[in-house]
């Protein structure tokens, strides 16, 4: 298992960086979070930076880096993991909950996809605009290969064989999934709506859009009024109502786009 470790940015810009901690010092990259200022805490992979790290997490980080070592040397250490434990009481809710485990999930692909041609380096990892929908979850997470609306269902549900199409009803309208499986997270369905992201010029771009489709996603469609309200004239053949088509996923971000 690699350990992500936090560490402090002494040089660098948005390329990469000069990190240390402790006696260590090294070289990262820095593509997945861009520049930072110096003394920034960031979490580093193998030789990545994934996230930008704030203050209390890197030294909840710390404490149970060295409460790891305590407990292999045989100490008691239940004094390492007092702030993990205090900030567990305070965020407990399943939604932020699962934005943490999805932002983990990414963020580790995220290295091995590194390099890819598919993959926008200016771009990061977030999961946004996440709440309980249809018994389960549902939201959008932005990564530098694609925008997804992402639906978690409940624990418990039947789990569909990866690859299986599912449509799911919004607000919006009605939108086609696809069911896959995640390291950590489990069973999820994924509706892209960017794919890859290269038309994106930075982070504050993606999130811009994603607010918006999140806005849109979620808010109900506007009903179209005829222009007249004079009933139809009675007919002798029976008719059928065609089922509406389900509105497409550019259709959505018309929608969201023009919310700006």
């Amino acid at each position: 298992m690699c350990l992500g470790l936090p560490m402090r940015v002494v040089s660098g810009n948005e390329y990469s960086a000069v990190v240390e901690r402790g006696d260590e010092r090294r070289t990262v990259s820095m593509m997945l979070v861009g520049e930072v200022p110096v003394g920034t805490a960031v979490l580093v992979h193998i030789n990545s930076a994934v996230r930008v790290l704030e203050e209390d997490e890197a030294v909840d980080i710390e404490g149970a880096i060295a409460g790891l070592e305590a407990s292999a040397r045989g100490e008691p250490v239940d004094a390492y993991f007092a702030g993990l434990v205090a900030s567990e009481r305070v965020v407990a809710t399943p939604v932020d909950a699962l934005a943490a485990r999805l932002r983990a999930a990414y963020e580790a692909v995220a290295v091995q996809m590194e390099g890819l041609p598919i993959v926008n380096p200016r771009l990061g990892i977030e999961v946004l605009a996440f709440q309980e929908w249809n018994g389960g979850h549902a939201g959008l997470v932005i990564t530098p290969w694609f925008l997804n609306v992402i639906f978690v269902p409940p624990v418990g549900t039947p789990e569909f064989a990866p690859g299986t199409r599912v449509p799911r009803e919004f607000p919006a309208g009605r939108l086609e999934f696809v069911t896959s499986h995640l390291d950590g997270v489990g069973p999820m369905e994924s509706c892209s709506l960017f794919s890859p992201m290269n038309e994106f010029r930075d982070m504050p771009h993606a999130l811009e859009v994603a607010r918006d489709a999140a806005q849109a996603l979620f808010t109900p469609a506007p009903v179209s009024v005829a222009a007249s309200t004079e009933p139809a004239p009675p007919t002798t053949t029976p008719t059928t109502t065609p089922d509406a088509e389900p509105p497409s996923r550019r259709a959505l971000f018309r929608r969201a786009l023009s919310l700006r």
